[in-house]
């Protein structure tokens, strides 16, 4: 009775999860003529245009001609980002804002800080519109930044070829650089280290991750990523590979490998716990395995009530709750400070609490690896049922 119990409770937990990510699906859309009139105030009319992405003429009350406004789509690190941009009708850009977006609000609130949307004012077809040439950085959230400058240049460059005649640009190329190169060689590593037992190569790899992964480039696997892939709103691979090698790489090698490394050797929080914890570490208690296993149960009621939340709320970046970006970036609000600095100060006295009790990536990863297991047992009664004169124990 109690199995058959918990099986139902699974079952309506799993129909609530899938009910939440359709609702997530049919986001509401905003006013079309109220959303242009807030990029032109004189509008009182507008004609669409063609091109790949929504765009608009934009017309004042003398139907004259003001400008051009288009709801470009380009990717974050949590997801695709919808900006609109408006161009008056001598091809110069005059403002810009972001529409919807699946990023982390911390990363947001870097590019409005300082004040990254301005710097498009007054741009044109003729510039490049790239952070770092004519465009400043926003430190702390560069992929944010390139993700909103891509849009822009998408709908500068639609109103170009479709309004003025220009030639067409060629499609961007995928960006594939020393990020990709070196996180695929940090797969192999671990994997390596994985198969052959290289348990002093754990160390080694811990480290660079927590100060390459962690603090250079900010890129945990966290409940917000799996949010959006869950839902679809996924980045583009040509604009961010490094996204899909991440996330997409990690839980696949999961499931083919039925080992969890993620979480025992590349990610950089879980790294810093154990690091905190064995090199200060005041006085170690055990955990009795019976705490353990209800850690896992409140891993997965943790994580399943995160992505319900994130999905009611039309938004995977909801779902990350960890303390990841606290630690990594310097930044976060006062109650993600304050689960930070309890975890720290508890990994004294626990190795990886937080991974064990708390963290709902790690649950995710976990579950990944069980499939493969549960996948090798069925196998293998499947081969014992086969065998010829093979017979269970009750003599059936």
């Amino acid at each position: 009775m109690e199995s058959r119990r918990t099986r139902l409770f699974t079952w309506a937990a799993i129909g609530l999860l899938l009910a939440t990510m359709v609702y997530q699906g049919m986001g509401s859309r905003q006013n079309t003529l109220d959303m242009l009139q807030g990029m032109f105030p004189a509008a009182t009319s507008y004609q669409t245009a063609g091109g790949k992405y929504p765009a608009y003429r934009v017309y004042d009350g003398r139907q004259e001609l003001v400008g051009y406004a288009v709801l470009a789509e380009a990717s974050g690190y949590g997801g695709p980002l919808a900006v609109l941009v408006g161009i008056d009708a001598a091809g110069t850009v005059i403002g810009t804002e972001i529409i919807r977006h699946r990023e982390t609000p911390l990363y947001l609130e870097m590019v409005m800080e300082q004040d990254f949307l301005a710097g498009f004012r007054g741009k044109s077809f003729a510039d490049p519109l790239l952070p770092g040439r004519d465009l400043d950085g926003v430190s702390g959230a560069t992929v944010s930044a390139k993700g909103i400058a891509a849009a822009v240049r998408k709908a500068v460059r639609q109103v170009g070829m479709a309004e003025f005649g220009l030639d067409p640009v060629e499609r961007e190329p995928v960006e594939w650089g020393a990020q990709e190169f070196l996180l695929l060689a940090l797969f192999a590593v671990v994997l390596g280290g994985v198969r052959f037992n290289l348990t002093k190569l754990r160390g080694p790899v811990m480290a660079f991750s927590v100060f390459y992964l962690g603090f250079k480039l900010g890129a945990s696997i966290n409940l917000g990523n799996i949010a959006s892939l869950m839902s679809g709103n996924v980045p583009s691979f040509a604009e961010w590979p490094f996204w899909y090698l991440l996330v997409v790489g990690t839980l696949l090698l999961i499931l083919v490998s039925g080992r969890n490394f993620y979480c025992a050797w590349l990610c950089p929080f879980g790294a810093v716990q154990e690091g905190i914890h064995k090199a200060l570490c005041l006085w170690r208690y055990q955990v009795p395995r019976r705490y353990l296993a209800n850690a896992r149960r409140l891993r997965l009621i943790l994580t399943w009530l995160a992505l319900v939340v994130a999905f009611l709320c039309v938004n995977p970046s909801v779902a990350g709750y960890e303390p990841f970006t606290a630690f990594f970036s310097g930044r976060a609000q006062g109650g993600q400070w304050l689960l930070m600095g309890l975890v720290l100060f508890l990994s004294l006295f626990f190795n990886r609490l937080w991974c064990r009790f708390f963290c709902p990536t790690g649950a995710v990863m976990d579950l990944a690896a069980a499939v493969k297991g549960k996948l090798a047992r069925q196998e293998r009664r499947g081969g014992r049922q086969a065998r010829p004169g093979y017979r269970c124990r009750d003599g059936a």
